[in-house]
């Protein structure tokens, strides 16, 4: 039996298969990604601004932003580091970034 968010379908194909689909899936693996960071766990990297520095996993941001993908697939010296250093950006607007990342939520002033 199906769970709550998730539907079975048997698969077109002639065989024993079922296909279950999780409509939620992804949400949850992105809050389960949040709370890992949050927990420090397994993160890759470091991003500075100013004095603020803030754990990430690479593959999430590398995943989330052409930017970083580049940033990651080069031969940058930010590639090999562990701790990258952003200049031009605020520690507010880098907590912000991040948290939208891993969010998909984002709070923006007009003022």
């Amino acid at each position: 039996m199906a769970s709550r968010g998730q539907c079975l379908r048997q698969n077109s194909e002639p065989s024993s298969a079922v296909v279950i689909d999780s409509p939620d899936h992804a949400a949850v693996l992105l809050s389960q990604l949040n709370l890992m960071r949050t927990d420090r766990a397994l993160t890759d990297t470091v991003l500075v601004a100013g004095e603020t520095e803030v754990m990430c996993h690479r593959a999430v941001l590398a995943a989330s932003s052409p930017y970083f993908r580049a940033m990651f697939h080069s031969t940058l010296r930010e590639s090999r580091e562990q701790r990258i250093k952003l200049d031009g950006v605020t520690a507010l607007a880098l907590k912000r970034l991040v948290d939208y990342i891993y969010t998909s939520r984002i709070e923006v002033s007009l003022t």
